[in-house]
C-alpha cells in the first residue's frame, strides 16, 4: 500500500484534477486498508465468523481492483506523459473550457450614437444554463459530470460575475449586485443576467450570441467533493462526477465551451426615441404654422450671411484697387492733390 501511496503522491502536482484523483485515491485506499485491519483483528479472536471473512476478502477484492484501476488510469497516464511540471490554477480553481482555448477574447468598443430613427435595439439580458447535470464532458485524459444538487451550497456563500471568457475586463453581472440571478434547476446551473442600456459591448456579444457564434457556457470553481471511476481496462479513460462545489467564482459564455450541452441566449429590446428635431429637445415641437415661421427665419437668416459675404469680399477688392491705383502713380511721379 505504501508503494502505491508514495506513486499517488508522486504523481499529483500537474492538474486540479490530477490532484483531485490522487487525494481521492489516498482516501479510498486508506479507507479499504482500515476496514480491513479491523477485520482480520476480530477474526483473530473470532475465527469461526464466515461473516465478517468474506467481507474482509471482498474488500482485498475491492483494494486489488482499485491498485489495477491506478495502474490504467488516464490521468496518471497524461501526468507521467509530461515532461515539465506545470503550476496549477493558484487556490486550486478550475476552468470548464474547452482544450482549444489558448487566449482570451477581447470585444472592441462599440458606440451607440443617435442616428435619428424612431427606434433603437438594445441588449436586454442573457439566459441559459452555465452547467448541466448528468452530462459527461470529455476534457482530453478523463471525463467528467456534475451530479444534481452540486452547485446548491455554493450558491448561497459565492458572489458570483457574470463574464465573457473568464476574462474580468469583460463583466456584464454580479449576483451580490442583483444583476445576475443563478439558480439550479432541473437541467443544470441556470443563469439571468440583466444588462446595461446603450452598452457596446453588451449589445456586440449579444449579436453574436443570437447568431450562435457563441453558443455555450463554462464556469469558473473549486470542488468540494467528488468521485472517481478508474477503467476497467488499459488504454480507457477516468470518470470523475463533481458532488459538490466548493466555491463558485465566476459564469458567463465562451467561445469554447468543454460542455457543449450549455446554452445562452440573449434577449433584445426595441426603445422608442423621437426623432431628430431642428429645435432643442426641451423645447415644444412646434405647430405647422409656427414650424413655417421657423423655415421662413432660416431663410432670411441664410440671406444676410450671404450679403454680408458679399459685403466683405466688395471691401477687400475696393482696398486692393486703391492701392494698387497709389503705387501706380508714385511710380509715375504724379502726386493726387486731396
Amino acid at each position: 500500500m505504501q508503494e502505491y501511496r508514495e506513486q499517488a503522491i508522486l504523481h499529483r502536482p500537474l492538474t486540479d484534477a490530477a490532484k483531485s484523483l490522487s487525494r481521492w485515491f489516498e482516501r479510498e485506499l486508506e479507507t479499504i486498508h482500515r476496514t480491513i485491519a479491523f477485520g482480520r483483528e476480530h477474526l483473530a479472536s473470532h475465527p469461526d465468523d464466515r461473516e465478517t471473512r468474506e467481507s474482509v476478502q471482498q474488500l482485498e477484492q475491492e483494494r486489488a481492483a482499485l491498485y489495477r484501476g491506478w495502474e490504467n488510469s488516464s490521468v496518471r497516464r497524461a501526468v507521467e506523459a509530461c515532461g515539465e511540471k506545470k503550476t496549477a490554477a493558484p487556490g486550486g480553481i478550475e476552468q470548464r473550457v474547452g482544450l482549444a482555448v489558448e487566449s482570451r477574447s477581447h470585444l472592441p468598443p462599440e458606440i451607440r450614437a443617435d442616428t435619428g430613427t424612431a427606434a433603437t435595439l438594445i441588449a436586454k439580458r442573457f439566459s441559459g444554463h452555465a452547467a448541466v447535470f448528468n452530462r459527461w464532458a470529455d476534457l482530453g485524459y478523463f471525463k467528467e459530470k456534475i451530479a444534481p444538487g452540486a452547485f446548491a451550497e455554493a450558491l448561497k456563500r459565492s458572489d458570483v460575475r457574470f463574464l465573457f471568457n473568464h476574462d474580468a475586463n469583460f463583466i456584464f453581472g454580479r449576483s451580490s449586485a442583483s444583476t445576475l440571478e443563478l439558480r439550479e434547476d432541473s437541467v443544470g446551473l441556470a443563469f439571468t443576467c440583466y444588462l446595461l442600456a446603450f452598452d457596446g459591448p453588451s449589445y456586440q456579444l449579444a449579436r453574436r450570441i443570437d447568431r450562435k457564434d457563441v453558443s455555450g457556457c463554462s464556469f469558473s470553481f473549486t470542488v468540494k467533493r467528488d468521485e472517481w471511476k478508474f477503467p476497467a481496462t488499459p488504454g480507457g479513460i477516468d470518470e470523475r462526477t463533481i458532488v459538490e462545489i466548493g466555491g463558485l467564482f465566476d459564469v458567463g459564455p465562451v467561445t469554447y465551451p468543454a460542455y457543449p450541452q450549455t446554452d445562452v441566449i440573449a434577449t433584445f429590446e426595441k426603445v422608442e426615441r423621437p426623432a431628430r428635431a431642428s429645435v432643442p429637445r426641451s423645447a415644444p415641437i412646434p405647430t405647422a404654422q409656427g414650424r413655417a415661421v421657423l423655415r421662413d427665419r432660416a431663410f432670411y437668416e441664410e440671406l444676410d450671411r450671404l450679403d454680408e459675404r458679399i459685403a466683405r469680399q466688395r471691401r477687400r477688392q475696393v482696398s486692393y484697387q486703391y492701392g494698387e491705383a497709389a503705387r501706380i502713380l508714385d511710380r509715375m511721379n504724379v502726386h493726387l492733390l486731396c
